[in-house]
């Protein structure tokens, strides 16, 4: 796409309109932050929008909010939701970013792309957060800094593009985390970090060092980025437990017997006890902070109704796109089938009144690419909750079984992505003795997990967990609950990744068949 005009390059923010106008919408769908990949994007609009930097007539730096006008895939309801966009425009192409359009001048040519990841854009916001002073914007709106610590800015690039936020490496000691889908309030993220840091001794996460926010003409604050400190580590846990995994399914293609199994993953599932310890010392340290929205409390009626009709929108939606798309593999159809048996399963959270254990403010998006290996020990990332979800629901306290699930769902991720790449994307239809290998793995980091994280809990806050009779329904509620959430993201995002959830709300279907609740000795 090409932008022609006779504006001089320092005055292209005036036109800022007309050249957002040009760009095609659906090159924002190529991205991992834009989350509504299945919806039509109808219209794109500036809310508001600032020159951060404009450096020496050859580069602009211009932080955007848009708004993106959508329209559902299933019922074509229409919505919008808010993005943060950082634009360069630059005479020299941004190799760092996604270009998004050419302008055309006759004394000039200038690209213009998405900068988040660019040394001259991260540069400007760290001079900015250094300030702790506030800028105004174009439409009444205006940025907020706030500097907590930290250091110069001396080089960026991009750390991963495996997240729904943009995480910009700026240096070896620092991380910028642009929140890419904006939320009203104080960011969970934000919040959080600050509190453990401030009020707890729990340290297994990166500090916080700095961020910015926005504040529109309503008075709404919406956190944009944030600087947190950079810490030395062996990669994320999903990536760690990908290449175990590989080597694993090597190993179970010549070794088929469940003791040399259980050997090769013994050291392995030894480190889950661990990491289930060190998350119990992280809802221990959250239910420790003395503040209302923080402090453990019961559940009561009222709660246990909106899960119940959460589950159910999100049961209608997703047999919704399974009935549109009659083509969907494997469990598709078997999910289908089971209509009533799911209808079935999410209503037991009524008669786990009173056995759910305390609520607490936890992590809401705990998995494995949420934890860095460091060593012989972990470290605990974004504490934004799930990204889907708005965000007064964010900032709820909930039973702490809630993040436990989603490990325990990740875990499942992780090992049917793992047969599944393994298998050249035809799992469903994969060796017997592979597929019989990965549940070995699966059950057993599962138990160790689960051994960690209830030992210590119950040792010194027992009245967070379910009474040990309903532990296992409650467990199973929280990963079907989970799960569900699960399929609606992949459909959104990486649909060819769909049969994972499906076949975790089957698996949960028939744990919560169970007629009566009893003592499992699996934990």
């Amino acid at each position: 796409m090409v932008f022609k005009t006779y504006v001089l390059f320092n005055d292209l923010a005036d036109v800022i309109d007309e050249i957002i106008a040009e760009i095609d919408a659906c090159r924002f769908k190529e991205t991992r932050w834009f989350r509504k990949k299945a919806d039509r994007i109808k219209g794109l609009k500036i809310l508001d929008y600032t020159v951060l930097a404009s450096l020496a007539g050859e580069e602009l730096i211009i932080p955007l909010i848009v708004s993106f006008q959508l329209v559902n895939s299933v019922n074509g309801h229409e919505y919008k939701e808010i993005y943060y966009l950082p634009l360069i425009i630059s005479k020299e192409l941004n190799e760092k970013g996604t270009l998004l359009l050419k302008i055309e001048h006759p004394d000039y040519c200038a690209f213009v792309s998405d900068g988040v990841h660019s040394l001259s854009y991260n540069q400007a916001l760290d001079r900015f957060i250094r300030t702790g002073q506030s800028i105004e914007m174009k439409k009444g709106g205006f940025l907020k800094a706030r500097l907590l610590a930290g250091d110069k800015i001396t080089r960026a690039g991009s750390l991963t593009d495996l997240s729904s936020n943009s995480l910009t490496l700026v240096r070896k000691e620092q991380i910028v985390k642009t929140y890419r889908k904006l939320v009203e309030g104080i960011n969970p993220d934000i919040e959080i970090g600050r509190l453990l840091y401030e009020e707890t001794t729990f340290r297994n996460f990166p500090r916080i060092m700095g961020y910015i926010s926005y504040h529109d003409n309503d008075g709404r604050e919406y956190c944009l980025c944030l600087q947190e400190e950079f810490v030395v580590n062996q990669g994320d846990l999903w990536a760690y437990t990908q290449k175990f995994l590989a080597g694993y399914l090597d190993y179970a293609r010549i070794n088929s017997d469940r003791e040399l199994l259980l050997n090769y993953i013994e050291d392995f599932s030894s480190e889950m006890v661990r990491l289930g310890t060190l998350i119990a010392e992280l809802h221990l340290a959250l239910a420790s902070i003395n503040r209302e929205g923080f402090k453990p409390a019961g559940i009561d009626e009222t709660e246990l109704k909106e899960w119940y009709r959460t589950m159910k929108e999100n049961v209608q939606e997703l047999l919704g796109y399974l009935r549109k798309n009659e083509g969907v593999k494997g469990p598709g159809g078997e999910v289908l089938k089971l209509k009533e048996a799911i209808y079935t399963s999410i209503k037991k959270v009524f008669s786990l009144k009173g056995h759910l254990g305390k609520k607490i403010r936890i992590h809401g998006d705990l998995h494995l690419e949420q934890i860095l290996k460091t060593g012989d020990t972990f470290l605990v990332l974004d504490f934004e909750g799930e990204p889907l979800k708005e965000p007064v629901a964010r900032r709820r306290k909930h039973p702490s079984l809630k993040d436990v699930a989603g490990m325990l769902r990740s875990f499942n991720y992780a090992a049917h992505s793992a047969l599944f790449n393994y298998l050249d994307n035809n799992y469903l239809e994969g060796m017997p003795s592979l597929k019989e290998a990965v549940l070995i793995w699966e059950r057993e980091v599962v138990k160790n997990f689960v051994t960690g994280y209830i030992n210590r809990v119950r040792d010194r806050r027992a009245d967070l967990l379910p009474p040990v009779a309903k532990f296992n329904q409650a467990l199973a509620l929280f990963k079907l609950d989970k799960a569900l959430y699960e399929a609606l993201y992949e459909i959104n995002n990486r649909p060819d990744w769909l049969p994972i959830p499906l076949q975790g709300i089957l698996g949960c279907i028939r744990e919560l068949e169970t007629k009566e609740d009893t003592v499992n000795e699996r934990y």
